[in-house]
């Protein structure tokens, strides 16, 4: 089974990356193909793979333009939020592939996480802490005529999807509006800053929905850092992830960087 990653590395994330590809040998089965949809020069990335000891050699990236000649998205590139996520959704129509995992560039693993077990999709899930969810789960039902089935979060940052999973949502949004979901979904809602549309949500949702392929690998959420302080004197070994979501973790220097996988490395 060939595993293709698809992540995005947006303005000021390229740091944030890094670390989280540090973190790659928790993650099973390993990726065999990793796509990087960024806008930062190829030369750019490579270089700093390079420094962080990554190896590049199944990586490729793309730049933030690959899709135009394919799909049209104009519309959802008002906001990286929109964008980023048309990025991931075009990538999972695009590649030719029976299995995905979809990975924020913001999230990093502290144990082991294996995304399909015994032909199942793994779905990572989160306690329901944002209070964007609501908005997400509504849209989504609009989208689909779905329903959350579960009381958890599928924004996760995480995502393995199946290739004839995805074919099948598309179907579904081009049966309901009579047109492809890049063109659907931004007709349903001006994008704007309440950041309505979740990729996440709407492929966790259309999975869960379903009798089986899947099952659940539940997490407790992370404690709030603001300070490097709070984030070393915290015991991380309670926690599976780690995520970016605040300074000083989120837009950290090159430096800070490099000294967070070193103590990463050390979590168990």
């Amino acid at each position: 089974m060939q595993a293709i990653r698809i992540m995005c590395v947006g303005p000021g994330r390229l740091n944030e990356a890094m670390v989280t590809l540090s973190c790659d040998h928790r993650i099973y089965p390993k990726i065999d193909k990793t796509y990087i949809i960024s806008p930062y020069p190829e030369d750019t990335a490579r270089q700093l793979m390079h420094d962080f000891g990554i190896d590049d050699q199944t990586f490729e990236v793309l730049s933030d333009a690959y899709f135009d000649q394919y799909y049209d998205i104009s519309q959802w590139k008002c906001q990286n939020w929109y964008k980023q996520q048309a990025f991931k959704l075009c990538a999972l129509d695009h590649f030719d592939n029976e299995y995905f995992l979809i990975q924020d560039s913001d999230i990093a693993f502290l144990k082991p996480y294996s995304w399909i077990i015994d032909e199942k999709l793994n779905l990572k899930t989160d306690p329901l802490w944002n209070p964007y969810q609501k908005v997400y789960i509504d849209m989504v039902k609009q989208i689909t005529g779905l329903s959350p089935t579960l009381s958890y979060s599928w924004v996760t940052e995480i995502m393995p999807v199946s290739k004839m999973d995805w074919l099948a949502v598309k179907e579904l949004i081009q049966q309901r509006f009579g047109e492809a979901w890049s063109t659907a979904i931004p007709k349903l809602r001006e994008f704007d800053d309440t950041k309505w549309f979740s990729e996440y949500e709407l492929l966790g949702t259309y999975k869960t929905n379903q009798t089986n392929g899947w099952s659940l690998d539940t997490d407790s959420d992370q404690p709030i850092v603001n300070t490097w302080e709070e984030v070393y004197s915290t015991d991380w070994s309670k926690y599976s992830t780690i995520k970016f979501r605040t300074r000083p973790l989120k837009a950290m220097s090159e430096q800070e960087a490099y000294k967070l996988v070193e103590f990463l490395n050390g979590v168990n």
